[in-house]
């Protein structure tokens, strides 16, 4: 699937978090899936949209990874997604908004 390349501005983070890596694996399949990853091509980014790119999408990515795949209900990420932003974003690190809200450290134009 391409939903965790993240270089495919139409996928949003609720796609790529809504993703099971295990979908169309057998039993035994699944059994070996040890993780994955999201890929980020360079054609179409430079240092001004690297960052804004990647996140908030990379982080939903590794939260799927990190966590059972029972835990996969994107209303239930969403406020754990845009605290997380609001972190990375308070430490300097640029990123597309999770939902339309606010992080009180930053200013809103």
């Amino acid at each position: 699937s391409d939903v965790w390349y993240l270089n495919y501005l139409t996928i949003s983070w609720q796609d790529a978090y809504s993703y099971d890596p295990a979908t169309g694996l057998t039993s035994q399949e699944q059994e070996l899936l040890l993780g994955g990853e999201g890929a980020l091509w360079g054609e179409m980014i430079d240092e001004q949209n690297l960052l804004p790119t990647l996140y908030p999408r990379l982080l939903a990515i590794s939260e799927r990874l990190w966590s059972p795949s029972s835990k996969n209900d994107v209303t239930e990420a969403t406020d754990r997604l845009t605290d997380m932003r609001c972190r990375i974003s308070a430490r300097g690190v640029p990123s597309a908004p999770v939902q339309p809200s606010f992080c009180e450290e930053l200013t809103w134009v």
